[in-house]
């Protein structure tokens, strides 16, 4: 059976609610923003394209028009024309699309930097009774850029594709006290205390965009997780490494 910490209210989980809304909120904006750097990289691939098809197109008429001109002058003076014309065409051509190769690479950090910053860290201020399976809801907000974490529900749902890092200590009280890091449902990493001991684990994961990470207790039966008051001895944190 979950038990609730009575200590969390109706308006408390509101508060969640709108929490999580705003994070989807800007989590959707920074979606917006990056299709338009993309649509105006298309655009400007666009025009280049048209300017390529352009210079082509006239490149073959002048051809068309040097070996008319050919017929009525001497073929060998103008064969020989018609060599280094061909030859300048071709160079500017080549020209072109190294500058446009160029212009596609300076555009992609562009890009880049349209992604926000992702890191929390969250701890527990009381003591906090565990159920079965319970996840702990690390209930104080030290950090939470981009929103990525709910103190209510103890959840982090990654924002981006990309490479994290998470860190999670528990404090047990008494008997012996086992957690887990889990992904998605799946055990990454597993922690264990005894009588007061302190146990703590970092794990590198490879994300999806709304992949979610928490810490919970995994065992069946029911465990007190010791905060410490202001020491904080029980926390979790995380940090988006790079996306992908």
């Amino acid at each position: 059976m979950v038990t609730t910490d009575p200590e969390i209210s109706d308006r408390d989980l509101l508060l969640g609610d709108i929490k999580e809304l705003k994070s989807s909120v800007e989590v959707i904006t920074r979606r917006l923003g990056n299709m338009e750097v993309q649509n105006q990289l298309l655009k400007d691939e666009n025009e280049i394209f048209k300017s390529q098809i352009k210079t082509v197109s006239d490149f073959s008429t002048n051809c068309a028009r040097e070996v008319v001109e050919m017929k009525s002058t001497d073929t060998n003076s103008q064969t020989l024309s018609l060599k280094h014309t061909k030859q300048e065409k071709s160079g500017q051509i080549n020209q072109e699309m190294l500058s446009n190769i160029n212009k596609r690479m300076q555009l992609k950090p562009e890009l880049r930097n349209t992604e926000l910053p992702v890191g929390f860290t969250a701890v527990l201020t009381h003591d906090f009774s565990l159920g079965s399976y319970q996840t702990i809801p690390f209930d104080k907000v030290l950090t939470n850029k981009g929103n990525v974490y709910n103190p209510i529900t103890g959840v982090f749902k990654a924002p981006v594709r990309g490479l994290y890092i998470f860190s999670a200590t528990t404090h047990g009280v008494g008997s012996t006290v086992r957690t887990e890091i889990q992904k998605n449902g799946v055990q990454v990493a597993a922690m264990q205390t005894i009588n007061f001991d302190m146990g703590g684990h970092t794990v590198v994961l490879s994300l999806e965009e709304d992949d979610i990470v928490l810490v919970r207790n995994m065992d069946s039966s029911s465990h007190t997780i010791h905060a410490g008051n202001d020491r904080y001895y029980s926390s979790f944190s995380g940090i988006l490494v790079t996306s992908t």
